[in-house]
């Protein structure tokens, strides 16, 4: 069992079930815009036309995030892309971490059908483009490049 963990290919099968849990879960679930996700897309909208914010309880880079990726995209994709981000960067500061490639492929499965997870890529909400920083930050601690962890 554990040499079949030592594959290298697990990390793929992980970002692969990853895709699919998250795709077929946004076609199948109906999940309401929330109310954070329009204060966030206020917030943009009123960052890009005004250059400032009437509410300060807004975090300014994911309200412009929010209201350009609305604009042009669909905001569950790029929260989708940045969940499956996270599921790597996962298996990376596992890696590290442990220095093993069982243990790094058994958290990125994890990673990729944590429900929380999911649910925060599907939702809009900040937490799937704070936790991908946070562990991008991390990352790079751990790896002692200081230099790059400071913008993380």
């Amino acid at each position: 069992m554990i040499q079949i963990l030592e594959n290298k290919r697990i990390i793929l099968f992980a970002i692969f079930i990853g895709i699919s849990i998250r795709i077929i879960a946004n076609y199948v679930f109906e999940i309401s815009n929330f109310v954070d996700v329009q204060a966030y897309e206020k917030a943009g909208f009123e960052i890009i036309n005004n250059f400032r914010i009437e509410k300060h309880i807004v975090m300014p880079l994911y309200g412009i995030v929010v209201y350009l990726n609305k604009k042009f995209f669909d905001l569950n994709s790029f929260n989708i892309i940045f969940s499956i981000i996270n599921i790597y960067v996962v298996y990376l500061l596992s890696k590290k971490i442990f220095n093993s490639r069982s243990t790094a492929n058994i958290s990125a499965l994890i990673m990729a059908i944590y429900p929380f997870n999911v649910f925060y890529a599907l939702s809009g909400f900040s937490e799937t483009f704070f936790i991908t920083l946070l562990l991008i930050g991390f990352y790079f601690l751990i790896s002692k490049k200081f230099i790059l962890s400071y913008f993380f």
